[in-house]
């Protein structure tokens, strides 16, 4: 097989990936959809770029060039698809308004570079190549600085959630904050690869690769769009909301039996086997258990004890602390000793979920609730 057409065949069928999951994350049922749509609209415009190295022959030539001018109208949209999922996997809602006024920047760009497309012969034409080329550098510039400001817009939004609310209530919140701190930083990856591309062609060092040079870029691209789809396949609950417990859309009454049973099982598994204190306990492990669906379980829950699934085991959690704190459990042990043994990750964690019940650190509690009395 020529060399160019295995190159072009691999950076083809890596897109055709990134585009078929994005239209999975479209379509995708469960979890947060509007989340899952932003993630799914970075991944059309990183698979969209890396089609732009395509045939440079009639009569797929022109349909790869209009690519490689719409991909540059759209990387303005990638630093908002990115805030706003991250929002999303916050909590936080996004507007309508608010989503007009941060995309239509790539909008405008984006219809500019059609326009361009269509006069390009007549661009070329010109007696302003260096102009034209000077021209590039500086809005490729723009794209960069466009990237990294919204990139760091995401960083705040996860450093405020983390600092106003913790990231106490499962292991599942913490694995979608470890997403997104992972999703900026694979995309800020993005963006400095951008960038010294740009660096080697204004300095001439670019076209020492000669044709190879397009390819490794764009191959790195295709990198960027496989983590992406490996790590939301391998982790469902990166394109779920944070807290999420299970299909909530289930609107069937259970039954009085169903109840009575899954009080009695629930209670065995808390009261004999404390299984609260397992750490990465998720609510399909517990299901497991009972022998219920994951939306059974959510639904029990939710209507029995007014919590989601991780709010009821966290409570347990501090419950149990509290016992062994009452029981002088500080006299010979520590606090970060306890927060591992009641099933939490870390000492921080702990303190924040405690404070968060009690309104007072496990330290106070002791001082406050245990001494005086």
């Amino acid at each position: 097989m020529d060399s160019e057409i295995f190159k072009q065949t691999i950076l083809l069928f890596i897109a055709c990936l990134g585009l078929f999951w994005s239209v999975l994350l479209f379509t995708h049922k469960r979890g947060h959809k509007k989340a899952n749509r932003f993630l799914g609209l970075l991944m059309v415009i990183l698979s969209l770029r890396i089609m732009m190295r395509g045939s440079y022959t009639q009569p797929l030539r022109d349909y790869f060039i209009f690519l490689l001018f719409l991909s540059h109208g759209l990387a303005f949209w990638i630093g908002p698809s990115i805030l706003f999922h991250v929002r999303e996997m916050m909590g936080k809602s996004v507007s309508r308004s608010l989503l007009m006024k941060h995309y239509a920047t790539g909008l405008i760009v984006a219809l500019i570079s059609i326009i361009g497309f269509i006069f390009r012969d007549n661009l070329m034409t010109m007696e302003i190549t260096s102009a034209l080329k000077a021209g590039f550098i500086i809005f490729i510039s723009i794209q960069i600085i466009h990237l990294f400001a919204y990139i760091g817009f995401a960083r705040k939004e996860v450093l405020h959630f983390e600092d106003s609310l913790g990231n106490y209530f499962s292991s599942t919140t913490r694995i979608s904050l470890i997403w997104v701190k992972q999703l900026t930083l694979v995309t800020g990856l993005f963006g400095l690869i951008v960038l010294t591309m740009q660096i080697l062609i204004v300095s001439g060092g670019y076209y020492q690769f000669n044709n190879n040079a397009d390819f490794l870029y764009l191959l790195l691209i295709a990198g960027i769009v496989l983590t992406l789809v490996v790590k939301s396949w391998r982790r469902p609950e990166i394109y779920s909301s944070i807290g999420y417990n299970g299909d909530q859309n289930r609107d069937s009454e259970l039954s009085v039996d169903v109840k009575k049973k899954l009080h009695k099982d629930l209670d065995l598994l808390i009261r004999e086997e404390k299984v609260y204190t397992i750490s990465e306990l998720k609510l399909k492990d517990l299901a497991d258990e009972l022998s219920v669906q994951p939306y059974v379980l959510s639904q029990f829950l939710n209507s029995e004890y007014r919590k989601n699934f991780f709010r009821f085991i966290n409570d347990l959690r501090i419950e149990e602390a509290e016992h062994r704190l009452r029981s002088g459990y500080l006299v010979k042990e520590t606090i970060a000793g306890l927060a591992y043994e009641v099933g939490f990750n870390s000492k921080s964690t702990f303190n924040r979920a405690f404070k968060s019940k009690n309104g007072l650190t496990p330290t106070e509690f002791v001082k406050t609730k245990i001494s005086s009395t």
